[in-house]
């Protein structure tokens, strides 16, 4: 049960981060366009 929670938890972080990194690429596209 504690893998399944430390899994579950290391996939959110994963997602978390790669949503994060999306919107920092955005934001420096966005920013560089002008």
């Amino acid at each position: 049960l504690a893998s399944e929670r430390s899994r579950r938890l290391t996939l959110y972080s994963v997602r978390w981060l790669c949503c994060a990194v999306h919107v920092c690429v955005c934001a420096g596209l966005f920013v560089r366009s002008f």
